[in-house]
C-alpha cells in the first residue's frame, strides 16, 4: 500500500512537470506574437484581444473560464493558472501590474482588469457612446485608419455590452464623412430601405483604391512618354521571310506542309466512315436564342448541314416564320459569309455586315424588313466592330480602319497587314459613306480598339476601349439626349462626340447592364476574378459600390436586366450554369429558376418587356430541337 502511495504521488509530480514543460514549449515556439506593453492610457479592448490570442495560442486560454474544465487535475490547474496570469502581466507597464504580482487565478486578474479599465457603469457607457455619436473624420487621415478608429469605438461599446444595428453602425460611419462624400451617400442609399456597414466599408475602400491608381498614373505619366518616344525612335527588326503571304518563301512552306499532312491523313483506313458517322451526328436543326425588336422576333435557324444558319423573322410568337436573309445565298460558292446583324429598334431595317474568302473585312449593308429589299448605303472597311442603332432608328454606330494602302486590290483573306487607328462612326440611312459622322478617334494610341453600344433606351453610347485582345477595358459615355440636334449636327465638324470618361485605367474588364437616370450597374471582375455586378453614379464616377458581391465559388457570367426592375442572373457552378432572378435595385435574391444539369448557351431579353428567352443544352438535349415542331422552324 506504501509502495502504490509512493509510486501515485510520483506519477503526480511528473505529470505536473511534463504538463510545465509542455506549456513552456508553447510559450517559447509563440514568442514570436507581439503585443504592445499597456501603460493604462491605450486601446483596452485592443490589447485584451491580442492578449487572448496569444493566451489561446499556448492553450492557456481555458484559465479566463470561472471553472475547472473537467479531465484537469487540479495541480495541473493551478500550473495553468499560474502560467497564464505571467503571460498577462508580462504584457503589463510595470504600474500596472504591481497591484496583481501575487494574483495566481488568471480568472480573477482578468475580470480586475476589466473592471479598471473597461467600467460597464452609465457614466463610462454615456462618455463613449459620446465619443462614437461625435466621432468625424480628420482631414489627412487615410481612409483605413478612419475606419479603424470607427471600429475601435464600437468594439469599446460592445465590450460594455452596448450595440447597434448594423445599419446604424453604417449610417453613423457615412456621417462622420466630410461634405466631399455627400455622392457617396446618395449613391449607396439610392433605391436602398436598409444598408449595411460592410457595403459603407467597402465602398470607401474602393474609393481610396481609385484615388491611389489615379496619383500613381499621373506620376508615371511622364516617364511613360518618354518610355514610349524612346521606343518609337528604336530601328525594325527584320520581319520572317513567312509573313509575306506573296513571297516564294511562304508559298513553298505551305506547299511542303499540305504535302506533309495528306500523306499522313491518306493513311487512316476509317477517315471516310469517321467523316459518314460525324456528319450524321451533326445533322439536326439548330436554332439560336431568339431575340425582340420592335414588335417583332427574330431568330437563326439551320436545318442541320447548312453551310450558315439564316435569319427568320415572324411577328409574334405564334406568327408564321419568314425567311429574312440567307447568307447560303449571297454567292454560289458559299465564299461570302454574314459577319454580324443588327435590328433597327422599330423593326423597320436590318443592317448586316457581309465578309468574303474567310476575311476579317466587312461590308455593311442595310435590308428594308418588310420587303426585304437592300438599300443603298453600303460601309467598307469595317472590322472588329459591331452595329449599334440609335433610339430613332435613323442611323447606326460602327467602327472602322482606314483603307489598306494596297486598296481595292487587296487579297481578301490572306492580308497581313497591321490595323492601327480604328475609328468610331455614325451613319444616317440614306446618306454616302463619306458623309459619315466620325464620333471617336485616338491618335495617340492607335492600335486600340473601339466598340460603341447605344444603351436599350436609347439616352447613351457607351463606349469600350482595348488595347489589345484582352477583355479589360476603358469605359466612356456620351449622353445623346443632351446633343441639341443629335448626332447628325457633328457632321463635318471633324471632332469626337463629347464622351466622358467612366472607366479611365486597364485594369479589369467593365460591362453595362442598365441604368437608372444616371446610376449605372456594371458586370466587372475589378478586385473580384469571379465577377460582381457593381453600381456607380455618373454624377461622381469616384465612388462604387458593390449590388451583388463575389461569390465565394460560383462564377456570375452574365446579367441581364427584364420586366423593368429585375435581372436574370446566370452562374456557372460545378461546370453548370444556374439561373437566378434579383431585384435590380438592391440585387436581393428573388427566386431561383429552374432549370436541367447543363449549359445555358444564350440569354435574350429587353428590360420593358416581362419576357426572356433562354438558350439550353446539355448531353442529352440539343440547344433548340423541337419534337412538336412540322415542316417550318420555330424558335
Amino acid at each position: 500500500m506504501e509502495d502504490k502511495t509512493i509510486e501515485t504521488a510520483a506519477s503526480s509530480v511528473n505529470n505536473t512537470s511534463s504538463l510545465a514543460s509542455s506549456l513552456m514549449t508553447r510559450i517559447v515556439s509563440n514568442a514570436k506574437f507581439a503585443v504592445e506593453i499597456f501603460d493604462g492610457s491605450g486601446h483596452f479592448g485592443m490589447w485584451q484581444g491580442e492578449v487572448l490570442d496569444v493566451l489561446f495560442q499556448q492553450g492557456l486560454d481555458i484559465a479566463i473560464e470561472e471553472k475547472k474544465p473537467d479531465g484537469i487535475g487540479e495541480d495541473d490547474w493551478k500550473v495553468i493558472n499560474r502560467v497564464a496570469c505571467g503571460t498577462i502581466r508580462s504584457y503589463l507597464a510595470r504600474e500596472q501590474k504591481y497591484p496583481y504580482t501575487k494574483e495566481t487565478s488568471a480568472n480573477k486578474l482578468w475580470n480586475a482588469l476589466e473592471d479598471k479599465f473597461l467600467k460597464k457603469n452609465s457614466q463610462n457607457k454615456l462618455y463613449m457612446k459620446k465619443r462614437l455619436l461625435r466621432f468625424t473624420y480628420v482631414p489627412g487621415t487615410t481612409m483605413n485608419d478612419h475606419i479603424t478608429s470607427f471600429n475601435k469605438l464600437a468594439t469599446d461599446l460592445q465590450n460594455m455590452d452596448v450595440t447597434f444595428s448594423d445599419g446604424d453602425m453604417a449610417l453613423m460611419l457615412l456621417s462622420s464623412l466630410p461634405d466631399e462624400y455627400e455622392h457617396l451617400e446618395t449613391t449607396l442609399l439610392h433605391g436602398n430601405d436598409e444598408i449595411s456597414l460592410k457595403e459603407v466599408c467597402s465602398a470607401l475602400y474602393s474609393y481610396e483604391q481609385r484615388k491611389r491608381e489615379k496619383q500613381k498614373v499621373n506620376d508615371g505619366e511622364a516617364l511613360f512618354v518618354r518610355g514610349r518616344s524612346q521606343n518609337n525612335m528604336r530601328t525594325k527588326k527584320g520581319r520572317s521571310k513567312l509573313e509575306d503571304p506573296d513571297s516564294k518563301e511562304t508559298k513553298e512552306f505551305v506547299e511542303k506542309q499540305v504535302i506533309l499532312t495528306d500523306s499522313v491523313l491518306k493513311t487512316c483506313e476509317i477517315r471516310d466512315k469517321l467523316r459518314e458517322r460525324l456528319t450524321k451526328l451533326f445533322d439536326f436543326p439548330k436554332y439560336n436564342v431568339p431575340f425582340r425588336a420592335g414588335d417583332k422576333y427574330f431568330y437563326f435557324h439551320n436545318t442541320g448541314l447548312q453551310p450558315q444558319k439564316v435569319l427568320y423573322v415572324q411577328d409574334s410568337l405564334d406568327g408564321k416564320p419568314e425567311v429574312l436573309l440567307d447568307p447560303n445565298t449571297l454567292s454560289e460558292d458559299g465564299t461570302i459569309a454574314l459577319s454580324m446583324c443588327a435590328v433597327s429598334k422599330d423593326a423597320k431595317y436590318l443592317a448586316y455586315g457581309i465578309s468574303s474568302s474567310g476575311s476579317d473585312w466587312v461590308t455593311v449593308k442595310v435590308m428594308r424588313v418588310e420587303d426585304k429589299r437592300d438599300e443603298p448605303d453600303t460601309i467598307s472597311w469595317v472590322k472588329f466592330s459591331n452595329i449599334s442603332w440609335t433610339c430613332d432608328s435613323k442611323g447606326f454606330f460602327y467602327s472602322r480602319y482606314p483603307a489598306p494602302k494596297n486598296g481595292e486590290k487587296l487579297d481578301a483573306g490572306r492580308e497581313t497587314n497591321a490595323n492601327l487607328h480604328q475609328e468610331v462612326y455614325y451613319h444616317s440611312l440614306g446618306t454616302d459613306q463619306s458623309d459619315d459622322v466620325l464620333c471617336w478617334k485616338d491618335s495617340e494610341n492607335p492600335m486600340h480598339r473601339h466598340i460603341a453600344s447605344v444603351t436599350e433606351d436609347g439616352q447613351y453610347v457607351l463606349l469600350y476601349v482595348f488595347r489589345n485582345c484582352d477583355t479589360v477595358n476603358q469605359l466612356y459615355y456620351c449622353d445623346l439626349s443632351a446633343l441639341r440636334n443629335g448626332v447628325a449636327s457633328y457632321k463635318g465638324r471633324g471632332d469626337a462626340l463629347p464622351f466622358s470618361k467612366l472607366v479611365e485605367y486597364f485594369d479589369a474588364s467593365y460591362d453595362y447592364v442598365a441604368h437608372n437616370g444616371t446610376v449605372f450597374t456594371l458586370l466587372t471582375n475589378k478586385d473580384a476574378p469571379k465577377y460582381k455586378l457593381v453600381r456607380v453614379d455618373l454624377e461622381n464616377p469616384d465612388f462604387w459600390f458593390d449590388i451583388i458581391r463575389e461569390d465565394e465559388k460560383d462564377v456570375l457570367q452574365s446579367a441581364v436586366a427584364v420586366n423593368e426592375n429585375q435581372l436574370v442572373v446566370n452562374y456557372l457552378r460545378d461546370v453548370k450554369n444556374v439561373l437566378q432572378l434579383r431585384d435590380l435595385e438592391s440585387g436581393a435574391l428573388l427566386h431561383h429558376l429552374p432549370i436541367d444539369i447543363g449549359s445555358v448557351t444564350g440569354i435574350s431579353a429587353r428590360r420593358k418587356d416581362d419576357s426572356v428567352f433562354i438558350g439550353f443544352m446539355n448531353f442529352c438535349h440539343d440547344p433548340s430541337q423541337d419534337p412538336s415542331r412540322d415542316e417550318h422552324p420555330e424558335p
